[in-house]
């Protein structure tokens, strides 16, 4: 990985972060089943950027990235 460059684990811990301060007695009963299939997606979200993260560091996978934000675009470089 580069300088310039966050782990993918640690946005994804953020973002779990995030879903975990949702207090569940404010989402209808009905909403449960989509915050657990929610909750699922966040875990292996976590998971899979570990794994892209480690081969980064490992070099197995090296992949640059422009971010065009006045025209939010991403550019494989």
């Amino acid at each position: 990985m580069s300088d310039d460059t966050e782990p993918l684990e640690d946005r994804a811990q953020l973002v779990l972060r995030h879903f975990d301060q949702i207090n569940r007695k404010d989402i209808p009963i009905r909403f449960e089943k989509v915050l657990d299939c929610l909750y699922g997606a966040l875990r292996q979200q976590i998971r899979l950027a570990r794994e892209i993260d480690l081969m980064r560091l490992r070099g197995k996978l090296d992949i640059d990235v422009l971010v065009d934000v006045k025209n939010e675009s991403a550019i494989e470089q």
